[in-house]
């Protein structure tokens, strides 16, 4: 048999497997939901408070796991590239506080547009925000900034880099490679992926501060500002 399997078909297996199982866990969901308005046991209801809590955090990673492997669609906005790092700001600290407390920004006074997807672009960027927080010290800075540079704007986040050994060049280019115990290995694909499709390029590099190391996003200007 042919061991290889193509991105497309995996995709159409996952949409349709977590299709069913969403279907399932629903049903769980509302039949908790029917027990906790019948029964009078306060313990009861509060077990079954956390059995539907349960059932929405799986119904949320299916949810993740098959979108990580969707084909890309992307919807064009020009977007000022100061104002996307301020709203990219704001969305670490909802989605990272911990993270968001490290940090140190530059770059939210540009006014040049980007040609991004409003959504996609920062769930890209948010992922790469996430693995440079996973492979550092916990008790180190991270720097993201944005500069203009000839014509592209680049994004960059530095980090004092932990675990980064390897082919950088590789990296989020084949799903289900992590170095991460317990992570599916899509993330970082699934960012690659988002980028691509954005016309943006990806880089890793040490940089030559010893000890830190450059994520860099390029993105290309809207026409008018090339």
């Amino acid at each position: 048999m042919d061991d290889s399997v193509s991105i497309q078909r995996l995709e159409g297996f996952l949409r349709l497997l977590s299709h069913d199982v969403r279907n399932d866990l629903n049903a769980i969901d509302l039949l908790s939901a029917y027990l906790q308005e019948i029964t009078a046991e306060q313990e009861v209801r509060e077990e079954l408070t956390q059995v539907r809590a349960s059932v929405r955090f799986a119904v949320d990673r299916m949810v993740r796991v098959a979108r990580a492997l969707q084909a890309i669609d992307v919807e064009w906005v020009p977007y000022p590239l100061g104002a996307l790092m301020e709203d990219l700001s704001v969305r670490v600290k909802v989605s990272f506080p911990e993270v968001s407390e490290r940090m140190e920004w530059s770059g939210f006074e540009l006014e040049s547009s980007v040609r991004v997807d409003g959504d996609l672009v920062f769930e890209a960027l948010l992922e790469l925000i996430s693995n440079a927080a996973a492979f550092s010290n916990s008790n180190s800075r991270l720097r993201i900034s944005a500069q203009l540079e000839k014509m592209v704007g680049v994004v960059r986040i530095g980090q004092i880099a932990e675990g980064t050994e390897g082919d950088s060049g590789e990296w989020g280019r084949s799903p289900f490679k992590s170095k991460r115990r317990g992570h599916y290995g899509i993330g970082l694909f699934r960012a690659r992926r988002i980028l691509e499709a954005l016309g943006a390029s990806l880089e890793f590099r040490q940089g030559t501060e010893e000890g830190v190391f450059w994520t860099e996003v390029a993105f290309s200007f809207e026409e008018e500002e090339a």
